[in-house]
């Protein structure tokens, strides 16, 4: 009975530790390179490749183009790369989130507003990756009015 009770306290201390010591999404180590990209496309880019879950307000992102290639980095470090020189913060939300604020905004009431608004599909990712397609006629050289100009 007594070998019984240790294996099972055995068992429930490595059960803890394995929960204890589990890898956040932010200490994952990726590979990632892109050149002249808006951080949000990184972000989109970043999620889709690694199964990522990204919290943030897209409207408070730079819009700059970005570049940068990291080779067996960690998923912090690379983000907070990209968000050098902005109030942007990089944090862990729960294990399985990570979390991009803006510093004069870190409180709970907003932290939660963010990821619930993310959770319920009210924020997503402003990009449509729906492919464009165009239709090129030949142009009557006699008939000018028929021209028209195209603006992507």
């Amino acid at each position: 009975m007594r070998a019984f009770i240790k294996y099972i306290c055995l068992v429930l201390c490595l059960a803890c530790c394995t929960t204890f010591y589990a890898q956040k999404q932010t200490d994952l180590n990726i590979s990632y390179q892109c050149e002249e990209k808006p951080l949000i496309k990184i972000l989109y880019d970043l999620a889709i490749e690694n199964d990522l879950n990204f919290y943030f307000r897209p409207e408070e992102l730079p819009t700059f183009k970005l570049s940068g290639d990291f080779q067996d980095q960690q998923v912090y470090i690379v983000i907070q790369h990209f968000l050098n020189g902005t109030k942007l913060k990089v944090l862990p939300y729960q294990d399985d989130g990570i979390l991009i604020i803006h510093a004069d905004k870190l409180n709970k009431t907003e932290i939660a507003e963010i990821v619930q608004s993310w959770d319920e599909g009210d924020l997503n990712y402003p990009l449509n990756n729906e492919p464009l397609y165009l239709e090129i006629n030949k142009v009557d050289p006699k008939n000018i009015s028929n021209i028209a100009t195209v603006q992507l």
